[in-house]
């Protein structure tokens, strides 16, 4: 399950949008509050382009609070250069204190 989440932003940035849904959906019927799942899962929308799922996403993983690792992770993920600067994306990261 954990390599079908991890794959599917790479799916994503190589075109394989279709397996790339397919595979996270996978990981997502099998666990749903997977934290590794649901970053992943952020991750693969933002490559998408699809900020709200993305988001969404993001917001799962996280909960109301999230440890000094995890705030650096995303605050260096390179996934979500493409929602870096998306109004909601930008209200989560202070809401993290980001």
């Amino acid at each position: 399950m954990r390599h079908r989440c991890i794959a599917a932003p790479s799916l994503a940035y190589i075109g394989e949008r279709k397996k790339a849904r397919s595979w996270l959906a996978r990981a997502l019927a099998i666990d749903p509050n997977d934290f590794v799942t649901q970053y992943n899962a952020a991750c693969m929308y933002s490559v998408l382009g699809e900020v709200e799922e993305a988001v969404r996403y993001l917001e799962r993983a996280v909960g109301g609070s999230v440890s000094q690792n995890v705030l650096e992770r995303i605050r260096h993920e390179v996934d979500f250069d493409a929602i870096r600067d998306h109004p909601r994306f930008v209200q989560l990261l202070s809401s993290l204190g980001l």
